[in-house]
C-alpha cells in the first residue's frame, strides 16, 4: 500500500510537470505567432514602400528622359567651339592661383 502511494505521488508530480510544460509551450506558441504576425506586417509595409519607390523611380526616369531630350534639342542650336555639347562652360582659373576660379559655372539656356 505504501508503494502505491509513492507511485501515485510520482505520477501526480509527473502530470504536474507535463501540464506546466504544456502551459509554457502554449505561451511560447502564442508569442511566436504574435511575432510572426508582426513580421508579416513589416514585410507588407516594406512591399508597399517598394511599390511606392518603384513608382517614384519611374516618374524620375521619365523626367530625366524629358530633360535629356530637351538638353539635346537645346544643344543642337548651341555653338560647339569651347563649349561642351550640353552647354555648360566652366570658369577658368586665375593666372596667379590655379586653384581659385574666377566667376562660376555658367549654364547656357539656349532653346534654339
Amino acid at each position: 500500500m505504501h508503494q502505491l502511494r509513492i507511485e501515485l505521488i510520482k505520477l501526480r508530480h509527473e502530470l504536474t510537470n507535463k501540464n506546466q510544460t504544456i502551459g509554457r509551450l502554449k505561451f511560447l506558441c502564442r508569442e511566436r505567432m504574435t511575432r510572426i504576425d508582426d513580421l508579416n506586417g513589416k514585410v507588407e509595409q516594406s512591399r508597399q514602400q517598394i511599390r511606392r519607390l518603384d513608382l517614384q523611380n519611374q516618374i524620375l526616369i521619365e523626367m530625366i528622359c524629358r530633360l535629356a531630350s530637351s538638353i539635346t534639342d537645346a544643344a543642337k542650336g548651341c555653338p560647339t567651339r569651347g563649349v561642351p555639347r550640353w552647354g555648360v562652360r566652366m570658369a577658368r582659373p586665375k593666372q596667379d592661383n590655379p586653384e581659385s576660379i574666377e566667376g562660376s559655372v555658367q549654364v547656357s539656356n539656349n532653346r534654339g
